[in-house]
């Protein structure tokens, strides 16, 4: 691969050549590829053709890019002319309506600010008895199954852990208890989410189909649960202080003006199914990767007994976590749970030497990013070392860009929720692992599911034993 510099805003005028394009044939192009084996098709067309590459999808030519000053062109410098219009997006909102994830230009920076404080440090920091209760909660079944020698489904255990802390941080709610539905139909909501965005058809969700259905009965589900909370928390005056008691009271700092209720709920919503959805996945990745390096997940166990003496965590134990943190990144790296974004060029620009014309969808793989061979040394192999203070500062003097890891994405864009999150994955892990030994199933490969977010295909069963000493 190339090494280059960004482009300036007039360069795309001098009319550079067009990006290299990965070889295809037959009407259908790469979108055959795409749909059943997406990472193994962007690592392969960078891998032959460079940072940036051209890939076609039935007849839409969309550019790749895996150099990490290309993602900063896109995400900040010139940020205005790559939008979330694309056909992904627009099927999000399906689901999300216009939530933090999906929404753009005034509507978006309005709710930003509105939103932004309810994940100040000091907020989500009054959520840490929740985690750690649910995460409590879990590690007793745990416990229980290693005595039995009985396997489990990590991924599915995450799922569940994840979408309790969820509810009960949103709305105060066991949303996995009476409404245990509630995770099913955010399943479903996931899996019609891959069909409709790589359909060879235009707008298949209205086609009069099973499938759809069952999304649609899974949508109206969800906005059964969400509304209904908002609509009850606005009658009764309810002021309790979670995220959602935090979005109500909030107000622009602009204008003065709250959320109305449709804006409630396309933000719950996207919190409901984004939050809990990544950090699982973050979280099943995690301890797939310590039941695969046992040393590794002795080295963290070391550390837990070592700040906590097997007690609940504490915040300021939390802070002394430093190497469980390192492999949380690593994972991350490896398996990055958002592991591919999408936008949409409005003006003709120029990246890494490369024409981009008005029209192009812009993808940029983290997946593809984070195995990055000018970055990262071995970058297949997991080793949460890279995440020391010494190798990290070793990487900022030999050049690395500060975009070459991004797994919460990066500019204005970035994640709202990112310190939530790393919270409640450090308060599981340091909660479950001095419990539990876990040990892949033997001969069981395990694959990377890469949809809306990336998951274990078809689960992860483990083995769990107890851990002595």
């Amino acid at each position: 691969m190339s090494t280059h510099a960004a482009a300036s805003p007039s360069s795309a005028q001098t009319r550079a050549p067009l990006p290299p394009a990965l070889p295809t044939s037959g009407l259908r192009g790469h979108l055959t590829e795409v749909t059943r084996d997406p990472i193994g098709l962007f690592s392969r067309a960078h891998q032959r053709q460079g940072d940036v590459v051209s890939l076609r999808m039935l007849g839409t030519q969309v550019v790749s890019l895996a150099n990490p000053e290309d993602w900063h062109r896109v995400l900040v410098t010139n940020r205005t002319n790559y939008t979330k219009r694309t056909r992904g997006y627009h099927k999000l909102k399906l689901f999300l309506g216009e939530g933090l994830v999906t929404s753009e230009g005034d509507h978006w920076r309005r709710q930003r600010r509105i939103a932004q404080p309810a994940f100040h440090r000091k907020h989500i920091e009054t959520f840490a008895e929740s985690m750690v209760q649910a995460s409590l909660d879990m590690r007793r079944q745990w416990e229980q199954s290693a005595a039995a020698g009985e396997t489990r489904d990590i991924a599915d255990d995450m799922m569940r852990l994840t979408l309790r802390i969820a509810g009960e941080t949103l709305f105060s709610l066991d949303v996995t208890g009476e409404a245990a539905d509630v995770g099913d139909a955010l399943g479903e909501v996931l899996t019609a989410f891959d069909r409709i965005t790589t359909a060879p058809i235009p707008y298949p969700e209205l086609w009069p189909t099973a499938s759809n259905r069952r999304m649609r009965a899974a949508i109206a589900k969800l906005d059964e649960v969400v509304e209904g909370i908002i609509a009850q928390r606005r009658a009764s005056g309810d002021t309790t202080r979670d995220l959602l008691g935090n979005l109500m009271a909030a107000r622009d700092e602009e204008t003065g003006e709250g959320m109305n209720d449709k804006q409630l709920r396309d933000e719950v919503m996207t919190m409901l199914l984004a939050g809990h959805e990544t950090t699982a996945n973050a979280l099943a990745w995690t301890l797939h990767l310590l039941s695969t390096h046992p040393e590794v997940a002795d080295k963290v166990a070391e550390e837990l007994q070592t700040h906590t003496g097997g007690e609940t965590l504490t915040m300021r134990q939390m802070c002394q976590l430093r190497y469980t943190d390192q492999v949380l990144k690593e994972s991350m790296r490896l398996y990055p749970p958002v592991w591919i974004i999408g936008r949409r060029a409005e003006e003709d620009d120029e990246i890494g030497g490369f024409h981009i014309r008005k029209g192009t969808y812009v993808y940029l793989p983290a997946w593809v990013l984070h195995r990055n061979e000018r970055t990262w040394r071995q970058p297949s192999r997991f080793d949460p070392d890279r995440f020391s203070p010494e190798r990290v500062a070793e990487r900022k003097a030999l050049g690395a860009h500060r975009f070459s890891y991004l797994p919460f994405s990066g500019g204005q864009r970035k994640c709202i929720g990112d310190q939530f999150a790393r919270m409640e994955a450090i308060i599981a892990l340091a909660t479950l692992l001095p419990a539990v030994k876990l040990q892949p199933v033997a001969g069981r490969a395990v694959e990377a599911d890469a949809q809306l977010t990336l998951r274990p295909k078809g689960g992860l069963p483990m083995h769990l034993s107890p851990r002595i000493g």
